[in-house]
């Protein structure tokens, strides 16, 4: 049977009860993260319908944003950028019993009703090669400490090296992204070889600068396991905001968007 989704209030709880003292570290098998020096194949990333890409890069357009506090460093006191430490997996916790719900094709129609913004989730391998993936199903969690989350399928490669890494850099697409988003959910076996990169401030995993209108550089404080994806939830320790010419990706029902022009008389009318 699977597992439902848990509400946001479930995961507030689980991420204060990690930051608390919950986290359960241990030694990783290798050394740190290593320069990428090649690329290679997510094969296990969601598949989108494929396109030719041509991604084009203009001048980035972020402002950047540094830590207002030490960096690592929560309202708990815990250390979240321990050298030689990693997160490791726990198990979701269900109140009872999970039925069996709906069959998948009606859990995506439904789910598809909710238009998201976009975003490119990246980190390192251990072997130091650049992973990503395509990610819609992520949101924030505490302003203090600041927390966001993320779900990423259990058998991804990029899961893995975000696991190893000990951390992440969400990459919030710009409008007409739409290619870029679609590269990072194929099965492409060369996705940072078609994109422009750099390293980010604090934790040095890939930011895709020319691309994005912002982003969210994070480490990793708690991974939870749950159904067939895993909630990853990260401190963010740097990153940049969006200028207020920048415009985002939106995706909705299969469909990518950009967000409505502010003269619509809709967009004026105060609910």
């Amino acid at each position: 049977m699977t597992e439902p989704t848990p509400s946001i209030g479930r995961v507030r709880a689980l991420a204060r009860a990690a930051l608390r003292g919950g986290r359960d570290t241990r030694q990783p098998e290798g050394a740190g993260t290593a320069p990428p020096s090649a690329t290679a194949a997510d094969p296990t990333a969601p598949v989108e319908p494929s396109v030719p890409v041509e991604p084009s890069v203009p001048v980035g357009s972020s402002a950047a944003v540094g830590p207002s506090a030490p960096s690592g460093s929560c309202s708990s006191g815990r250390t979240t950028d321990e050298p030689g430490s990693t997160v490791a997996p726990t198990r979701l916790g269900l109140v009872g019993p999970c039925e069996p719900g709906v069959d998948p094709v009606t859990f995506r129609r439904i789910m598809s009703a909710f238009p998201t913004g976009v975003a490119v989730v990246t980190s390192f391998d251990t072997s130091g090669i650049p992973r990503g993936l395509t990610c819609s199903a992520l949101c924030s969690v505490s302003i203090d400490p600041p927390l966001l989350l993320l779900c990423v399928n259990s058998t991804s490669g990029a899961l893995q090296a975000i696991r190893a890494s000990n951390g992440f850099v969400v990459n919030f697409l710009r409008e007409g992204r739409d290619s870029i988003s679609q590269l990072f959910a194929s099965p492409s076996p060369d996705k940072f070889s078609r994109v422009r990169w750099r390293r980010s401030a604090i934790t040095g995993l890939p930011w895709l600068e020319a691309d994005t209108i912002a982003h969210a550089d994070c480490r990793l404080v708690s991974d939870i396991e749950a159904g067939d994806h895993s909630i990853l939830i990260g401190v963010l320790v740097s990153g940049s905001a969006p200028r207020s010419t920048a415009q985002p990706l939106l995706y909705w029902q299969r469909r990518y968007a950009s967000w409505p022009d502010s003269r619509e008389p809709w967009m004026n009318t105060v609910m």
